[in-house]
């Protein structure tokens, strides 16, 4: 799909059908179907054009929805999702199109599917994200870095099946978290993390969780306006500054 914008008009299909069948046929048929989608904010493409709706998919059993951040790991991830034979949404940020990084040329390079990575570790506070959140928290944590603040970068790789166990075994390590996103604030991937943290691994909480996101707003097509309303490396900065 050109944009995951035109997803919306597939829903039907995608959710109600492909994420169903190999359930309501108990097991006797598979839905073995990859869907590339290029997903994304900003390039004033206006309200219509602008969506990071991958919550919106992994709300649903039976639907995988994978969410890369490198090159490497698009690579692997796309291997994986075509070898499987269940329905996988496979989104691509737009904005990371243009930003190169190195990918193996081992054929039998294959990513496992459900299983995140720590992008960077520490010890002072754990950013969770996923596509294009980890390039805004590995800038982030380049900086916090500088005042001597540690930060852990856990790039979730899917949201469904998603790595909680990475997550806890990194809060726990932390005691501290900022949930980035470049999807809408409400009902979203940042309120499920919280509730999943907040359930498992209370008793090392230190400080309330906080998410960037973008703004509850349509996308705006002014440039200027455009880019107040999406989350950048200042305002996950901020986050972390409160609960520091």
């Amino acid at each position: 799909m050109m944009t995951i914008n035109f997803a919306f008009l597939a829903l039907d299909a995608i959710i109600n059908h492909a994420a169903k069948i190999h359930y309501m046929f108990d097991g006797q048929f598979t839905v073995p179907l990859v869907i590339r989608a290029a997903s994304g904010w900003g390039n004033q493409a206006t309200a219509t054009h602008s969506h990071t709706p991958e919550p919106i998919f992994a709300h649903f059993p039976g639907l995988y929805v994978a969410c890369p951040a490198t090159p490497s790991d698009a690579y692997g991830m796309l291997k994986a999702s075509i070898r499987n034979d269940n329905p996988i949404l496979f989104t691509e940020s737009i904005a990371l199109y243009p930003k190169p990084g190195p990918v193996t040329e081992d054929p039998d390079f294959v990513l496992p599917i459900g299983k995140g990575d720590i992008k960077r570790e520490g010890k002072h506070v754990t950013l969770i994200s996923y596509a294009r959140g980890v390039e805004w928290s590995l800038a982030a944590a380049k900086e916090l870095a500088k005042d001597g603040v540690e930060a852990e970068v856990v790039d979730l790789r899917w949201l469904r099946p998603l790595d909680l166990d990475l997550v806890f075994e990194s809060f726990k390590k932390t005691n501290r978290a900022v949930i980035v996103e470049e999807s809408l604030p409400m009902y979203s991937f940042g309120s499920e993390i919280a509730a999943q943290i907040q359930d498992h691994c209370f008793d090392y909480m230190d400080a309330p969780i906080k998410r960037v996101s973008a703004m509850d707003v349509p996308l705006p097509f002014a440039r200027e306006i455009e880019l107040m309303a999406l989350p950048n490396v200042q305002k996950v900065l901020d986050a972390v500054e409160e609960i520091l």
